[in-house]
């Protein structure tokens, strides 16, 4: 079924590979490479402070939750 979905090694391997070894990368750190051979960014919303706000948001609700369980 993973195959109707995904390329074949060799299809994936001709599109990462050159990415991979790209001296481009020797700049970067952290870089993210997709399927493709295309560089995937960063999401600039996602903050530190965006995820201790949504942590601190999980938190209140799983308290809310287990407090009216019991």
């Amino acid at each position: 079924m993973t195959s109707l979905f995904a390329p074949s090694a060799e299809k994936y391997a001709s599109r990462v590979v050159p990415a991979i070894v790209s001296p481009d990368l020797d700049d970067g750190t952290g870089l993210m490479i997709g399927s493709k051979g295309q560089a995937i960014v960063a999401s600039q919303v996602a903050t530190p402070q965006r995820a201790a706000d949504i942590v601190a948001a999980s938190v209140r609700l799983v308290r809310r939750v287990v407090s009216q369980a019991v």
